[in-house]
């Protein structure tokens, strides 16, 4: 979903930026404004704009990791299931 959300807006900010004179300092915030197809076609790879998206990628990367490292998966069973199992477990 965040990732999502991040796309959503960054598109929204590229394009209007793209359309209104007060929103185009905001398009450098934009993942989109770093990558232009039509402008790698006529004038070659921006390696600026390569080097931030690789950047943006390996941040993304590592906070993934990191993230899933952390999640927890742990199930704490009900009261009643823990006492049945103490039943069965305990002798006699």
């Amino acid at each position: 979903a965040v990732v999502v959300a991040v796309a959503v807006i960054s598109f929204f900010v590229n394009s209007l930026g793209q359309a209104a004179d007060v929103l185009e300092p905001l398009r450098p915030a934009s993942l989109f404004y770093y990558f232009r197809a039509e402008a790698v076609l006529v004038d070659g790879a921006n390696l600026a704009g390569v080097a931030v998206l690789l950047a943006v990628t390996l941040l993304a990367t590592v906070a993934a990791g990191v993230l899933f490292q952390r999640r927890d998966l742990g199930v704490v069973p009900s009261e009643n299931l823990s006492r049945r199992l103490q039943g069965w477990l305990s002798p006699g």
